[in-house]
């Protein structure tokens, strides 16, 4: 089940300001084309936080939820960013399930975790389930070819079948990126069409 999960003993690679030039969150975020700032923000696999501070940096009023399924990562969030960031709130979620309230958040991504999920249909549909009706979502994730460093090759996931997995789960995927040297970028929105189902 972990086999491909990031092994919380390498927490300051995490943490590498390096990783911003690789991923420049001003790129997407100019991309994102965002018609209002978000107040509620979802960083999915947020580690250490470096992207979820960055992100609440280009929206400051928002609320950024930093969600992981490892204790490590949340008790590091708690200690070091959130003191500094109160903006930011740690939460622990379950492999595929997000503990927020359904159609609540404007802006939700994930960012070097697409290719690490066993059930990447179950998450992206609870995060349609707490994702306002306009809500946003983007992945980012690395492109499925060799690089200088990554994960190896077997366990990258083509930007092809991340936006087949975003169609099953009911979204419309708006672009696609792959200006990035090593990732791609990909922007999707819930479908209109498919409303949620009823609880």
């Amino acid at each position: 089940m972990r086999r491909k999960k990031f092994n919380p003993e390498k927490i300051l690679k995490l943490n590498n300001p390096e990783r911003l030039k690789d991923i420049p969150t001003n790129f997407i975020w100019e991309r994102l084309q965002l018609k209002e700032t978000p107040k509620k923000i979802v960083d999915v696999g947020a580690g250490t936080g470096l992207f979820t501070v960055a992100f609440s940096q280009l929206a400051p009023l928002a609320t950024v939820f930093a969600c992981d399924i490892a204790p490590e990562m949340i008790t590091w969030l708690k200690e070091k960013v959130s003191p500094l960031h109160p903006q930011i709130v740690p939460l622990l979620m379950e492999e595929c399930h997000l503990p927020l309230p359904e159609g609540v958040v404007d802006l939700l991504y994930m960012i070097n975790l697409h290719h690490e999920l066993e059930q990447p249909i179950e998450l992206l549909t609870d995060c349609r389930r707490v994702l306002k009706p306009t809500g946003i979502l983007f992945i980012v994730d690395w492109k499925a070819e060799k690089t200088e460093h990554g994960p190896p090759l077997p366990l990258r996931v083509p930007p092809e079948v991340v936006e087949r997995q975003l169609q099953e789960t009911h979204f419309v995927v708006l672009s696609r990126h792959e200006e990035m040297k090593y990732h791609y970028l990909i922007i999707a929105q819930k479908n209109p069409q498919c409303p949620d189902p009823a609880r």
